[in-house]
């Protein structure tokens, strides 16, 4: 994987670096860049690609209605974020049946 070089660096899904136009136009294509999505009671849980940092290529956020986004956890990875966000499904429902 290549090293972080710098602010203003942008990554590809595989950690590759890209342009910013490049990233510009795979972050305006929100459902390609989203890994997962699940609804849990009256919340969205969604992993998607952010590219901005190699340190978070990927980002899990939770939105309920009539709240703003919360990001729970980032990840270097797009294995590590799909593993991220089972966790935080199990955790949802969990949350959800008690």
């Amino acid at each position: 994987m290549p090293e972080f070089a710098g602010p203003g660096d942008f990554w590809d899904e595989d950690g590759n670096p890209i342009s910013l136009e490049e990233w510009g136009r795979k972050f305006e294509d929100f459902p390609g860049r989203t890994l997962a999505e699940n609804m849990v009671s009256d919340a969205w849980l969604r992993t998607v690609w952010l590219g901005d940092q190699r340190w978070r290529l990927f980002g899990t956020a939770l939105s309920k209605p009539g709240k703003a986004p919360k990001e729970l956890q980032v990840y270097p990875s797009k294995e590590d974020a799909l593993e991220g966000h089972r966790d935080w499904l199990a955790k949802l429902r969990l949350e959800a049946t008690e």
